[in-house]
């Protein structure tokens, strides 16, 4: 018996509160009833410019047309939310219009806040004019906001309740909803109390009247929403058991035929008010017309009056005799009658001049303007009518009749002017203003176009002083009545008037003259009596509009609550039957839910599964499992049920797809319940994020094992955490050996302590160190790599770990080695080359000054040397300079040094040694080495050696060059003698100048008598079989030595101004033959070796520049200039700059012998050359010696590094040909291909020769 008794207690509570929450509903209708009617009186207010309906409270802020648009739109919204018809269309509909309200409401607040205004705020109504300081027509501040949380509210109210959201949802509703029903009674304050209703800040101006009352009904309404929406309320009412739309159909025709029947009878009511204006001011206009267009007609007929003879006479008389008083009492009569009888103000009589004669009154001056205006008249010889103009002695503004007098009995000629100055403030204003009717704003306007701006001639109503001095420029001011009229419009014209009123105005033309005249009357003055006869109107039919709703609303509630009370008990149980049902299933789990049949499709979802999934609820329950499963098709999902019912639960991973069409990832957990035909109840656990982290953490693991850079974390202790297998491929570790020890392991000993301590303090400021070290690896081995490492920190900045990566660089410290080898040793002989011996020498001199000690320097050539080279062939010549070389360096001490500067030729430097006697023996020491046999084949080869010794210290100081010299002409002197021997040079005969200055002279008279000429190798593409150019190599025909090499005479002048004679020699025949070539329709462009000498001219390019303008045919990319690596080294900066001033005129360089130089990896990247020549010393012995072929790769990589072509002199076999297109060298020259030949027999050779086969296309490594 309790349990009945229990639902009897609850059925009467429910009833009561349904009751009271009735009449909650009720009260929240009729107070958002008149909201929106507030709202729609609002926008009919300015549809029909009915100003009682915009604003309650005169000289106030009006209710804009957007607070009116969102009155009605709140006070729709709110009447669906309380209402009593409850769909899901209707929640829906309820959601779209708040949101719309509440995006209106915040947008407008933005731009209060900004201080913008933009016309759309109007909804197309015409509204100018401002309020305080702000445009007029725009919704304050205040109700933006207001009206933002009114919609914040109904969102929340409409939105569905969660367990956890409920608190959070009440909040929000009761302090929005409070704090809008304080601001509106606050702003109502304002008006009882008299306080200002305008604040400095723009942005802060209250509402009007209608407003403040609409937001504190507003906030009522929103109180009384929030009492209403307790959680106690546990019924949701039905009302399809009363039908209401016939009700509201019969409403809404009665207001719409209401509303356009008021409409029809105000527009024709305002049409014949607006006629009835329009004719009264044209009315207006022609009668001020026509009194001005007399006006002016008297004033120019007082000037013809007073061209009369009378006056001619006494002014001619008063010409002659000025001191006359019979005749300036005649003139004084004259101008006495105008003054006393016409009304001007002034009277003047000016001479041709322009000075005053006489004046009534007396006047001292006269206006620039006035002078002007008569000088027009006596050569036009007519009466002017002077518009006005500004006196600039009193500031007035006046008019004048200008009157020019001639004499007519003596040939017209000119006696003065007569000027009347009319005063248009007694004379002309009055005329204008006078209204034929009492009017608060109707005036006459005179005006002209004055350039680009009007301006107003006459006194004005609502304007001081404003003749001449009110301006309004055509430009930004189209709606100006004034602008229309001169721009063309006439008769009636609609826009603002200069105090930017909205006014009408009849206008036209005074004829004869720049004026225009407008009669205008403002238009809120014109339409105030239709106004006053329609408001009350208006709100009569406001007034029945409101009794009916009233009235359909009571009508609809009364008939609910007659079935109200025998469903509500049914409605209540089952409301607590559904959610007993649903709390235990759907609200008690974390994650989400779903519940389907044996078809799959879905019966429940839980808000879990539709937050995640974007569906909505009932989206859902229209699909099956298969829609929303990424993974499973039809046929799986239903093959995975039937092992469900058979396991009875399951738990697996899957996909699932949302709504955007995106993959998550989800645990499921599946189990199946033997209730009705079967179900099957899923929870699913979203793992996207655990997915996602599991494959951050595979990539970063992959690119730590296979990433070719060893890679080494260490804690931030530095003891090595892990390593990846690059690393132990570079330093012979594994993972196990190095774990947990210090990365100090690897020191190779070789940096100082100094260099760790640099390196950890970057680490510990910068955290982060890049360079590069030199390790040892587990076998002991050194070898360098590039390291870069990191400080990891975390969000304190405390260290963590540090990640090292390093890159193994021995193989090219190897090659950067064997290139830094090959700048000071020869090749071939391994001997140290002319640029280490001269270092050698230097510190050997420093030695024997500082020591007081005697060196000896011998210069050694190879007799018969040639002839062996040219029978056997090089291959044979290379191995006996070898073991010649090997057998003088044995033959020496450790501290001397032999060198091979070049083909057959070596220098020794002898230390300490003593006299001349003591010393012999050392010398035919060394020859007996040169001279030692060498096998071959069967037989030996042999040679001798002529050796030039000179000593060092001498009387004279003498540097490391002239040593030089001195041995080699010691040398030559042994060559004569009869070969095989040495000759100690004498210093003090000077045979070596003496040489050397015939040797020069010679040189000198061959340059005179045309001796030199040029051959030309060629240079050839070897994998296109391409001739792509040929070097110039000069040749002395000497008249007794036959043909000689450049070998055996450019040395002599090497040092001498003769060698830039002879270079420029070489440029005039190279640039002669490109022209010879060019008429016979050869295009071969030709290289020329430049000596050093030469190369440090400072006029070197304005001579290039010279030779060029001399040689128009030669096109200057068809000229290339070689220059030694070592001669461009003595001044980097100097050769530098002039090689660019070449390139800009389009001739390049090439640099020569590349490699052999003392500095060419250190400065290669600071000379501009196009291109590079590998020196034939490297290639010949390329094919036999690894180190020779490593450097010429060496220095392919390093051209390819400069964006350089490298061309290889020196091939002398086709074997040497493929070697380098192999390696990826293209461009060569050498007898391989051809010998020098003169110009003559290269041009036979290029018709017969053809490549070699094996050449053509061979693929590169």
């Amino acid at each position: 018996m309790l349990a009945p008794t229990l639902w009897k207690e609850a059925d009467m509570a429910v009833i009561k509160k349904i009751r009271y929450e009735r009449i909650m509903t009720f009260a929240l209708q009729i107070i958002t009833l008149f909201v929106a009617v507030i709202g729609l009186l609002d926008l009919l207010g300015w549809a029909l410019e009915i100003p009682i309906l915009i604003s309650w409270k005169e000289s106030t802020q009006p209710m804009s047309p957007m607070t009116g648009l969102l009155s009605v739109l709140f006070g729709v919204n709110l009447i669906l939310c309380v209402g009593l018809y409850r769909s899901r269309i209707i929640q829906l509909l309820t959601i779209l219009l708040s949101s719309v309200g509440l995006m209106l409401a915040v947008l407008v607040s933005v731009l209060r806040l900004l201080g913008v205004y933009r016309s759309f705020e109007h909804l197309g109504f015409t509204i100018t004019g401002i309020f305080g300081n702000v445009p007029l027509g725009h919704m304050t501040l205040v109700s933006a906001f207001c009206f933002s949380l009114a919609f914040v509210v109904l969102l929340v109210t409409v939105l569905p309740k969660t367990d956890g959201g409920q608190l959070w949802q009440r909040s929000i509703i009761w302090v929005f909803s409070g704090l809008i029903t304080l601001t509106g009674l606050s702003l109502l304050l304002f008006y009882p109390f008299a306080l200002p209703l305008s604040i400095s800040d723009e942005t802060l101006i209250p509402p009007s009247l209608n407003s403040s009352i609409v937001l504190l009904m507003i906030g009522v309404v929103l109180l009384l929403l929030a009492a209403r929406s307790k959680d106690w309320l546990l019924v949701e009412l039905n009302m399809n058991i009363v039908r209401v739309y016939p009700y509201f159909i019969v409403f809404f025709v009665f207001a719409i035929l209401t509303a356009i029947t008021f409409n029809y009878n105000y527009r024709n009511s305002e049409e014949q008010f607006r006629h009835g204006v329009e004719l009264r001011l044209l009315a207006v206009t022609e009668l001020k017309t026509e009194d001005l267009v007399q006006w002016r007609k008297e004033r120019l007929g007082d000037a013809a009056v007073a061209n009369s003879s009378p006056l001619v006479t006494a002014v001619r008389q008063l010409i002659k005799t000025p001191d006359s008083i019979h005749a300036k009492q005649d003139v004084q009569n004259w101008l006495a009658t105008y003054f006393d009888y016409y009304g001007y103000d002034q009277i003047l009589l000016l001479d041709t001049q322009g000075s005053i004669i006489h004046s009534i009154p007396m006047a001292g001056h006269i206006s620039s303007v006035l002078k002007k205006s008569a000088f027009d008249s006596l050569q036009s010889h007519q009466n002017l009518l002077q518009d006005f103009y500004r006196d600039e002695y009193n500031q007035k503004v006046y008019l004048a009749v200008i009157v020019p007098v001639f004499d007519k009995e003596n040939g017209k000629l000119p006696l003065g002017v007569v000027v009347l100055r009319i005063d248009p403030t007694t004379n002309l204003y009055s005329r204008i203003k006078r209204w034929p009717s009492i009017s608060e704003t109707a005036e006459t306007l005179l005006f002209r176009r004055d350039g680009n701006e009007v301006v107003f001639l006459n006194e004005l109503r609502f304007q001081k002083n404003p003749p001449l001095t009110l301006h309004v420029p055509l430009t930004g001011n189209a709606e100006q009545i004034a602008v229309k009229t001169v721009l063309g419009k006439r008769g009636i014209i609609e826009g603002i008037n200069y105090r930017n009123k909205a006014a009408i105005a009849a206008v036209s033309a005074i004829p004869d003259s720049p004026w225009f005249l407008a009669a205008r009357v403002e238009t809120a003055e014109i339409y105030k009596p239709l106004y006053d006869r329609m408001w009350i109107n208006v709100l009569l039919v406001s007034i029945i509009l409101v009794f009916g709703i009233t009235l359909l609303i009571v009508l609809i509630w009364r008939q609910q609550q007659l079935i109200l009370a025998q469903k509500q008990l049914e409605l209540n149980k089952a409301l607590l039957k559904n959610q007993a049902i649903h709390k235990s299933i759907l609200y008690t789990v974390m994650d989400s839910f779903l519940l389907i049949d044996m078809q799959g499709r879905l019966l429940e979802v839980n808000e879990t599964y539709c937050r995640i999934t974007g569906y909505s609820e009932q989206e859902l329950l229209a699909m099956e499992i298969v829609d929303l499963d990424f993974l499973g098709s039809s046929d799986e999902v239903a093959h995975r049920i039937k092992n469900i019912v058979t396991q009875g639960d399951v738990r697996f991973e899957s996909q699932h797809r949302n709504k955007s069409g995106t993959i998550f990832a989800v645990d499921v957990s599946v189990q199946y319940q033997p209730i009705e035909d079967g179900r099957i109840v899923i929870f699913l656990h979203d793992i996207t994020n655990r997915k996602a982290a599991e494959q951050k953490l595979q990539l970063a693991a992959n690119v730590f094992t296979y990433a070719r850079e060893g890679i080494l974390i260490t804690d931030h202790n530095g003891a090595i955490i892990e390593v990846n297998s690059a690393f132990s491929e570079i330093t012979g570790y594994s993972r196990d050996e190095v774990v947990g020890k210090n990365p100090s392991l690897l020191s190779s000993g070789r940096q100082e302590k100094a260099f760790y301590e640099t390196m950890w303090l970057d680490l510990r400021i910068k955290g982060h160190w890049y360079g590069e070290i030199w390790n040892r690896r587990k076998n002991g081995e050194v070898h360098a790599v590039i390291e870069n490492i990191n400080a990891i920190r975390d969000e304190s900045g405390d260290t963590l770990q540090y990640v090292a990566l390093m890159s193994d660089i021995s193989l090219f410290k190897e090659h950067e080695q064997k290139l830094e080898h090959s700048a000071h040793f020869d090749t071939l002989t391994n001997l140290p080359n002319r640029t280490l011996l001269d270092d050698r020498i230097r510190q050997a001199i420093v030695k024997v000054r500082r020591d007081g000690q005697r060196l000896a320097l011998a210069f050694i050539d190879l007799d018969g040397f040639k002839a062996i080279n040219d029978n056997y062939g090089h291959l044979v010549g290379d191995q006996l300079l070898i073991a010649a070389a090997n057998n003088m360096k044995q033959s020496l001490r450790e501290v001397d040094t032999i060198a091979r500067i070049g083909g057959d030729e070596f220098v020794a430097l002898l230390v300490d040694v003593g006299g001349l006697e003591s010393s012999e023996l050392l010398f035919t020491r060394l020859l007996a080495a040169a001279a030692k046999s060498m096998p071959f084949n069967e037989g030996t080869l042999q040679v001798s050696a002529s050796m030039g010794i000179t000593f060092y210290p001498q009387a004279e100081d003498v540097d490391a060059d002239i040593l030089m010299r001195q041995a080699d002409q010691a040398m030559y002197k042994a060559k004569l003698n009869g070969k095989n021997r040495y000759h100690i040079f004498d210093v003090e005969l000077g045979n070596y100048a003496r040489i050397q200055n015939e040797a020069i002279d010679k040189i000198g008279r061959a340059l005179e008598r045309n001796e030199f000429l040029l051959y030309y190798q060629p240079k050839v593409n070897l994998r296109l079989g391409k001739i792509i150019g040929v070097e110039a190599l000069i040749r002395w025909q000497h008249p007794e030595k036959g043909l000689l090499a450049p070998a055996d005479f450019l040395p002599l002048i090497e040092n001498n101004t003769l060698a830039i004679g002879v270079g420029n020699w070489v440029i005039n025949a190279a640039m002669t033959q490109i022209e010879c070539w060019h008429d016979k329709g050869l295009n071969l462009p030709i290289s020329i070796n430049i000596s050093a000498r030469q190369l440090q001219e400072d006029n070197f390019v304005e001579s290039l520049r010279s030779f060029l303008v001399a040689h128009p045919k030669v096109n200057p990319g068809d000229l290339e200039l070689e220059v030694l690596e070592t001669s461009a080294m003595k001044d980097l900066n100097k050769v530098s700059e002039l090689i660019t001033a070449c390139n800009e005129m389009g001739v390049h360089f090439s640099l020569d012998d590349f490699g052999t130089g003392y500095s060419s990896l250190t400065y290669l990247k600071h000379l501009p050359v196009s291109q590079i020549k590998i020196d034939q010393s490297f290639v010949r012995d390329m094919l036999n010696d690894t180190d020779d072929l490593a450097i010429v790769e060496g220095v392919l990589a390093l051209a390819a590094a400069f964006s350089l072509q490298v061309i290889a002199e020196g091939m002398e076999s086709s074997q040497q040909g493929e070697m380098l297109l192999q390696i990826g060298c293209d461009l060569a020259q050498g007898y391989a291909i051809a010998r020098p030949m003169p110009a003559t027999e290269l041009e036979k050779w290029l018709s017969v020769w053809k490549p070699d086969s094996s050449w053509l296309d061979r693929p590169s490594f």
